[in-house]
């Protein structure tokens, strides 16, 4: 995804040194981002996670919401957002989320997956 310096800037929080965005996906006239960073050990705390709302419509600054995700920051040793994706249910179109956690072992490819969701995509 190409885009400016300018926008990159906007979206970086105290936190995050770099942006890394992980993942998008979009419905109707937003797109969603999931950006964030593992730890450097899996000891450490969790690095926080933003979810982003861009309203594609907007002809000026296109950040609707950012909304900070502590959804497993706690329970996920290693934890690192890696996906979005958006479906519908009943109630209304949702977003899921999800992370990789690392455990402590000898196998160096042993992780594990997280799925999480919000209900509400807008305000």
């Amino acid at each position: 995804m190409q885009t400016s310096a300018t926008f990159w800037d906007s979206l970086v929080f105290d936190g995050i040194d770099d942006v890394d965005v992980e993942a998008v996906t979009a419905a109707g006239q937003y797109a969603y981002l999931l950006y964030g960073g593992p730890p450097k050990k899996t000891t450490d705390p969790a690095k926080p996670s933003y979810l982003v709302t861009l309203d594609l419509n907007s002809s000026g600054k296109s950040v609707k919401e950012v909304f900070p995700t502590h959804a497993g920051d706690t329970t996920l040793p290693g934890r690192e957002p890696h996906g979005i994706a958006t479906y519908r249910s009943p109630s209304g179109p949702q977003l899921a989320f999800g992370f990789s956690s690392k455990y402590d072992s000898d196998d160096p490819v042993q992780f594990r997956s997280s799925l999480f969701y919000k209900s509400e995509l807008t305000n």
